[in-house]
């Protein structure tokens, strides 16, 4: 199994769109992968460019990344999909398919488009 991480928007989203990080989180949890989520950080202690920092570092420590709904307008999501990209982490969001519908309704729900 491998350690992967979580990309996704927060940013503008009720919540920060918490729900949807660990919804995914759980779905990997549940077929035996280590997950970096970046949702367990909390909010309110740091900018947003302190935020990426970290991000960035816990994406540094995985073997994949999985993208959630709404990761293509986010500015955050793109970097790091970017930096996974340097790292030749895989894109394995294919893993949410049993989650993903939920994963959408979520990110809807929370104040993202389509």
């Amino acid at each position: 199994m491998a350690i992967i991480y979580i990309a996704g928007p927060m940013t503008g989203l009720t919540g920060f769109n918490l729900d949807s990080f660990n919804l995914a989180e759980l779905a990997l949890i549940e077929q035996g992968h280590e997950v970096r989520n970046p949702a367990c950080l909390g909010h309110g202690w740091a900018n947003y460019e302190h935020y990426i920092e970290i991000d960035l570092v816990m994406l540094g420590q995985c073997e994949a990344i999985v993208f959630l709904p709404g990761s293509e307008k986010s500015p955050g999501a793109q970097r790091e999909a970017e930096r996974a990209k340097t790292l030749c982490l895989e894109s394995v969001t294919p893993l949410l398919r049993d989650v993903w519908d939920a994963l959408q309704v979520a990110y809807i729900k929370n104040g993202g488009t389509v």
